[in-house]
């Protein structure tokens, strides 16, 4: 007789066929096991003759037909319908009783792992000598050399249990097999598709076989079990995923709720151990900057006993161990660890030995990661290596994910706290010192602050003196232990030097730092106010810099036993110590506002004295004031003078550098009908091209970086008076166009405004530039020059006009002589020749110059002596034909220099700069350029 085969997988529910694919892999791997345990059998020398053994023989069927039995459609139907194990032996009792007379049976199950098998029903439940029936769901290995053979057969097999029974090594369950009776059965493998789901051992009444029809009957009846088996374990793995599944819902749902670790721990201690099984875990952070472990969470007890005593690691740092977290570094996959075999190894770090000391044997690491990197571990540490099965390996990445994300959050959450506690003390703060104006209250209210907030005691502000190499104390708490000590109040009005060893330490360093007082006093160069923390037991100091930006303003020391306060809470002290440099900035201020409010005070009575005196020279003065000169030249300028100032025209003002353009726009000024009103100087050379617009149109607040207010600019400030616009010849191309359309339409806007805004303003400028020249070479605007240039007043050089030069020189010394308290009155004839003779480069500016420094140096009451600049000098032979100009060294180097610029087009460094075709560096040649006396106007 030859085995039917099961019945067709395409016959069964979907659930079920799915079962039967994954259980594929099951059977490949038994295959194996089976042959080796086949070879074992012969090896032992089982033979046909030999009793117990199976024979193989394989009952052949002939040839039958495929339709079946009337008597087995309603059993179909009755197997489609079983829900339980209990309705299942219901059916399989019945059906053998009814159809074979068989009421002796066995049905073994195998069992999940693979490797053993459990025995699901007996009947009928004999009482036998060894102490009762083998319980059903007891489990015994399926590669036992009987179990194997009946379950692998092709077809069914019969076994002889009394022959086997006799045997010295048999399965434990032959002997109970031959207690209850059973001393031949023959065994049907239940099959559904290539899944081995156990066997029937049944018990005919014949001892030999049973005959071709009942075989039939109980191959087909087995067939029908296998599939009521396939559909029974289906639906347990259902309802075995469904409860996984729930409960992975419900620790997702968890760890999303989860605000902070201790929320967090007790999910992963609760839900999360109990459905894993694990024994400990622990998630360990990676410290960037030490590439250290860092514990984050721990269950109680991880780590044990360290060092001798019972603290845990929480508060520590694990090694990096490189052989152990570069594989879980390369793998996406948690990774298994053998305790054992990672101890074996050596140089195990130290809590992996403590936990293996506690008796774990078995570790996985997984990875975390945010959603941007990867931060840290999770450690699942087992007792035995078989509690980490597949299925838990799998759960453990799934959930390392999960963990991952709620430490994101977790940490986002925290950020957000911190953030919001630190504004609410940081507000606490600022209004408390906000609340105060006196410096004595301030240092009360400033004591209990630091107190509350980091636990500082005592402490002392220094200020920086202006010059930056001293400083002074500033605030202090009166009550503070060391305020009524001797030695400190020494301190109080001595300005003590910052390179003392303690204060500039503290100023060079951006964080706190910690002074040993002890090792300090033990200095040789040990500062005086050492003495005073000696008298109050001062072992240790901090101090850290109060400044604004980057400049430092002063230094702050306090006591503080503990430091971590301050590192627990870094944004929170420096924060404070922003807010706190600001008010010691504002008491600085206002002490210097209360010194200079003195000062005003001092001399109001002097200024008014002053002011009658001026009044009274003044009324006495020449018609156009300062402006000194009886040449052809200057009758000329007084000349344009009177005619232009009544008028509102634009001057335009042309002379070399320290001719007294300024002192021209002053006079057309004060000659006008705008007299009455402002006369506003802006030098476009003395500002950067990126503050000009600012300057003359004003700014709106916020309308580019450092725009803190609002601005009115000088534009607006001119209005009904006089705009002096020195210089013009420097002002950057771009804001020519900006000048050019308030000239003429005679309306502004703000930078970052909307309105336009109108203004009364007359334009006064000047320039030592060749402004013909700058606009033909493109520098300067034709059309903003027409404009300018409706009046142009020239003013001749000095050495244009050597009949002024002795009017001048007597008026500076007369200025200069009351200036500084001298009784010179009179210049020698030697003196008024020189002046006479030197050409003046720098003009009036330098002839003034010369004589306040020649009146400081005279004695007497005749000015005898004048130190006229050698390099200004020049000889000329006797011959007024041949004139040939005999040159100093200084005279020819700056010739040289000069032209050398010139041809640079005034660029000094760089490639192809002046310094470069000179062969000095930079910074030599701009010291040469300005001890001989050159000015970009000599350039043009």
């Amino acid at each position: 007789m030859t085995w039917s085969g099961p019945a067709s997988s395409d016959n069964l529910p979907d659930l079920t066929r799915r079962y039967l694919r994954s259980v594929d892999q099951i059977s490949a791997r038994f295959s194996g096991a089976l042959r080796k345990q086949l070879e074992n059998l012969e090896a032992d020398n089982y033979t046909k003759d030999e009793p117990g053994r199976f024979t193989g023989m394989v009952i052949e069927d002939a040839t039958e037909e495929k339709k079946e039995s009337e008597a087995f459609i309603p059993l179909g139907y009755e197997i489609a319908l079983v829900r339980s194990y209990s309705d299942l032996k219901k059916i399989i009792s019945q059906k053998l009783d009814a159809l074979l007379q068989i009421r002796n049976y066995i049905v073994g199950v195998t069992n999940d792992d693979g490797h053993t098998w459990r025995l699901l029903f007996i009947e009928p439940k004999f009482d036998v000598t060894s102490g009762g029936n083998p319980p059903e769901g007891c489990s015994y290995e399926i590669n036992d050399g009987l179990f194997d053979a009946m379950l692998y057969a092709d077809s069914c097999s019969i076994y002889d249990v009394n022959q086997a029974s006799k045997r010295s090594s048999v399965p434990a369950y032959v002997a109970v097999l031959s207690e209850i009776g059973i001393d031949h059965a023959i065994a049907f493998p239940l099959r559904a598709g290539a899944e081995n789901l156990g066997l029937v051992l049944l018990k005919p009444f014949s001892k030999t076989c049973l005959q071709t029809e009942e075989l039939k009957i109980a191959r087909e009846l087995s067939s029908q079990i296998a599939i009521a088996l396939s559909h029974l374990r289906a639906s347990e793995e259902r309802q075995v995923a469904e409860a996984q599944n729930g409960r992975l819902m419900a620790i997702n749902t968890a760890l999303a709720a989860a605000r902070n670790a201790v929320e967090l721990g007790k999910i992963i201690g609760n839900q999360i151990a109990n459905f894993l099984g694990f024994a400990h875990h622990c998630i360990v952070k990676i410290d960037e900057d030490t590439r250290l472990l860092i514990p984050y969470l721990n269950a109680p007890g991880f780590c044990g006993n360290i060092e001798g005593t019972n603290r845990d690691l929480s508060a520590d740092k694990f090694e990096f161990s490189g052989n152990l977290m570069s594989k879980v570094l390369l793998s996406a996959e948690p990774v298994n660890f053998e305790l054992n075999d990672l101890i074996a190894q050596g140089n195990t770090p130290k809590y992996i030995r403590d936990n293996y000391e506690q008796g774990l044997r078995h570790l996985v690491i997984a990875r975390l990661a945010d959603q941007e990197r990867m931060f840290g571990y999770w450690m699942v540490f087992f007792d035995k290596k078989d509690e980490a099965d597949h299925a838990k390996f799998s759960l453990i990445g799934s959930l390392s994910n999960q963990i991952g994300m709620a430490i994101f959050h977790i940490s986002i959450n925290q950020e957000i706290l911190d953030k919001e506690r630190e504004k609410t003390r940081l507000l606490e703060f600022s209004n408390a010192l906000a609340s105060v104006r006196e410096k004595e209250l301030l240092s009360v209210v400033l004591r209990t602050q630091l107190k509350e907030l980091f636990g500082i005691d005592d402490y002392i502000v220094h200020a920086l003196n202006e010059d930056k190499k001293s400083f002074t104390p500033l605030l202090f708490a009166q009550d503070a232990v060391f305020a009524d000590q001797p030695e400190f109040i020494k301190q109080l009005d001595i300005q003590n030097d910052v390179y003392d060893g303690i204060f500039d330490v503290t100023l060079a360093s951006k964080e706190p730092v910690i002074h040993n007082m002890e090792e300090i006093a033990l200095r040789k160069n040990a500062p005086a106010y050492i003495t005073a923390a000696k008298a109050v037991q001062l072992r240790k100091m901090v101090g850290v810099t109060l400044r604004i930006g980057e400049e430092s303003i002063a230094i702050m020391n306090f006591r503080l036993e503990d430091v971590n306060q301050i590192h627990l809470n870094g944004n929170l002290f420096k924060s404070i110590c922003s807010q706190l440099a600001i008010a010691v900035e504002n008491i600085i201020a206002n002490e210097k506002v209360i010194k200079q409010l003195a000062e005003i005070d001092r001399y109001k009575q002097q200024l008014e004295e002053e002011r009658i005196y001026l009044k009274e020279e003044i009324l006495t003065n020449q018609h156009y004031g300062e402006i000194v000169g009886e040449s052809s030249a200057m009758q000329e300028t007084f000349r344009l003078v009177t005619q232009v100032a009544p008028s509102d025209s634009t001057v335009l003002i042309l002379g070399e550098t320290g001719t007294g353009k300024e002192l021209i726009a002053r006079a057309i000024h004060n000659h006008s009908p705008r007299k009455d009103k402002l006369l506003v100087k802006v030098n476009c050379a003395a500002l950067p091209a990126n503050l000009i617009e600012s300057e003359l149109f004003g700014h709106e607040r916020g309308s580019f970086t450092g725009a803190t207010d609002r601005r009115i600019g000088k534009f607006e400030l001119a209005d009904k008076g006089t705009l002096f616009l020195d210089e013009i010849g420097e002002m950057p191309p771009e804001l020519q166009v900006k000048l050019l359309r308030a000239l003429q339409e005679k309306e502004i806007e703000r930078i970052g405004g909307r309105n336009v805004i109108k203004v009364d303003v007359r334009i006064i400028a000047a320039t030592n530039r060749d402004l013909e020249k700058e606009m033909e070479e493109g520098r300067f605007r034709s059309d903003l020059y027409y404009r300018l240039n409706i009046f142009p007043i020239r003013l001749a050089p000095l050495r244009e006009r050597p009949q002024d030069i002795p009017l001048l020189a007597a008026h500076f010394l007369s200025r200069y002589a009351k200036k500084t308290a001298k009784s010179i009155n009179k210049l020698s004839s030697k003196v008024l020749q020189e002046l006479s003779r030197y050409s003046w480069p720098g003009n009036i500016r330098e002839l003034e110059h010369l004589m306040e420094r020649s009146v400081l140096l005279s004695q007497g009451d005749v000015l005898r002596h004048i130190d006229l600049p050698k390099d200004k000098t020049s000889v000329s032979t006797q011959a007024a034909g041949d004139r040939v100009p005999i040159k100093t060294i200084d005279e020819n180097e700056r010739d040289h220099v000069l032209q050398v610029l010139k041809h640079c087009n005034g660029r000094v460094a760089g490639e192809g700069g002046a310094a470069q075709l000179l062969g000095v560096p930079a910074s030599t040649l701009n010291s040469k350029i300005k001890k001989l006396g050159i000015r970009r106007a000599h350039l043009v």
